[in-house]
């Protein structure tokens, strides 16, 4: 058998090589500069500012915020609004190994906790991708309908940061005329506020669908009961049909497409369905309500625990529905209770209720005889019925403690934790460490709901 022949550089190659560097230090040229290109690595705004980029920005926003809200299993388990909030408050348990993830259960949440860190980046990387999709429909199609449901889309993003987050958030952005703009820190309300507007702008938008402008006033409603606006939360919302459904797709394509619910509980089964947790939990598993979908799985990742796996999601590529009418009724529901209007009350309930088989109708009489405080108890246990595992449990507990005079232990998991130790006080996620690259971050301005 015959070697191929050896290949060597020609003589005097290296010599040249040589000469060459000697050329660019007696140039007085830097080396760095030599293994400069033109070309960036990632898509500068001013690149972007096309027509033909419309598409890839409005799709991007829409990404961002579908990875925000419902995660993805990529590179391990990326978990978004729905998971976390649901984790501090009592929709699911800790089913895993991972101390970020007990800490979040425990209501002990420190800034350098690495898993709400990445639910904090992906709603800026949200926010920021919608900003600058409106931005660049402003000025190159302002009539394009898609600039409302970006406009939604940052709305959204600021919203949840509003109700996951303690005050004092800040909101940074790149700018193509500047550098990158340092936000100060925002109290919940003024963030609050700042959702609100995108969605008066949405709804405003002149060229918006039908189906946009609902989506703009469930959030303009959802924005205003976290403000204590409880009528003018109703006539945001009073248009919005008890059908109308806001939905993102998932899909098997890529494992960054996949739906991050299903797999955290079903998957890999590090979270699970919890039932009365802490004690003052909602009976999830045990309550028998239709509304509510589980199924018993074997052991959990943590083969000590049993896996309780979930049915609103069943599968992989299952979408996920972060607005839908129904919420509508319940915030007309819970202006009517603030206002004593019984009568109303029920019927926003039962309006809803008469759509699934195995409920039946609340009546005037047995809602008049309950006390002012099981009303409440009553509505916000509807609520949590209705939008389960939809991102709204933890922003309602916090509106019945900041708005309703309720302390944080009546209304979240306290007492033993059932893993050991006891659960802390948190009722919101600290600031990440992360954030003090902003020189105008001072970290939470308080930590109550």
């Amino acid at each position: 058998m015959t070697k191929p022949p050896r290949r060597t550089a020609p003589v005097g190659a290296g010599a040249r090589l040589g000469l060459l560097f000697l050329f660019a230090v007696s140039s007085s040229c830097s080396l760095d500069r030599l293994l400069e290109i033109e070309d960036p690595d990632v898509a500068t705004e001013e690149s972007l500012l096309t027509e033909a980029a419309l598409p890839v920005l409005h799709a991007g926003a829409l990404r961002d915020f579908q990875v925000a809200f419902s995660g993805h299993p990529s590179p391990d388990l990326q978990e978004g609004v729905v998971l976390l909030s649901g984790l501090l408050a009592d929709e699911f348990e800790h089913s895993g190994t991972f101390t970020s993830r007990r800490d979040i259960d425990r209501r002990v949440i420190v800034p350098s906790n690495v898993t709400s860190a990445r639910v904090f980046a992906a709603l800026h990387r949200a926010r920021v991708a919608a900003r600058r999709a409106t931005r660049a429909f402003e000025q190159l199609r302002p009539d394009d309908p898609r600039r409302a449901e970006t406009l939604v889309i940052e709305g959204y993003a600021i919203l949840y940061l509003a109700e996951l987050f303690c005050s004092g958030v800040p909101l940074s952005e790149p700018r193509p005329d500047a550098p990158w703009v340092y936000g100060e820190p925002l109290s919940t309300t003024r963030l609050l506020e700042e959702a609100r507007s995108r969605f008066i702008e949405a709804r405003a938008h002149p060229t918006g669908t039908s189906g946009q402008r609902h989506l703009a006033r469930l959030g303009e409603g959802r924005a205003l009961l976290g403000l204590g606006q409880f009528s003018a939360a109703a006539s945001a919302v009073a248009p919005v049909p008890t059908d109308f459904a806001w939905t993102l797709e998932h899909s098997e394509n890529t494992l960054t497409q996949q739906n991050g619910i299903w797999f955290a509980l079903n998957g890999v089964r590090r979270y699970r369905i919890a039932d009365r947790k802490g004690g003052n939990g909602l009976p999830w598993r045990s309550s028998g309500d239709p509304r509510i979908s589980w199924i018993e799985l074997g052991s959990a990742f943590d083969p000590d625990l049993v896996a309780y796996g979930q049915w609103l999601y069943p599968g992989r590529d299952s979408p996920v529905t972060p607005a839908r009418g129904i919420e509508a009724r319940l915030i007309q529901a819970e202006a009517a209770l603030r206002e004593g209007q019984l009568i109303a009350f029920v019927g926003h309930h039962n309006e809803l209720r008469e759509r699934v088989e195995g409920l039946s109708p609340f009546t005037v009489g047995e809602v008049a005889a309950l006390s002012e405080a099981e009303r409440l108890t009553l509505h916000f246990r509807e609520r949590a019925f209705w939008l389960w595992q939809s991102g709204h449990r933890l922003g309602d507990l916090r509106r019945t403690v900041r708005h309703y005079g309720r302390s944080p232990s009546e209304v979240f998991p306290s007492g033993d934790h059932p893993r050991g130790g006891i659960f802390g006080s948190d009722v919101n996620f600290p600031i990440p460490a992360g954030e003090q690259n902003n020189p105008n971050a001072v970290g939470c301005l308080d930590r109550s709901a």
